[in-house]
């Protein structure tokens, strides 16, 4: 299952990718945040020294 997950959320960020890329420059400073986030939760593993446990958590 979480494989799965992993593969949808990569799907997610390749998407905000293209976004951020097509938008403005107001609008891609809003958007780099949440692409930041996911792509973290993309290249974490279970040794990930710093997991993100929530996602409204600071960084």
């Amino acid at each position: 299952m979480t494989k799965r997950l992993k593969t949808y959320l990569g799907r997610i960020t390749r998407y905000i990718e293209r976004e951020i890329e097509d938008a403005s420059q107001a609008s891609q400073v809003a958007r780099r945040e949440p692409w930041q986030r996911a792509n973290r939760l993309v290249n974490e593993t279970r040794k990930s020294k710093y997991k993100l446990l929530a996602w409204h958590a600071r960084l």
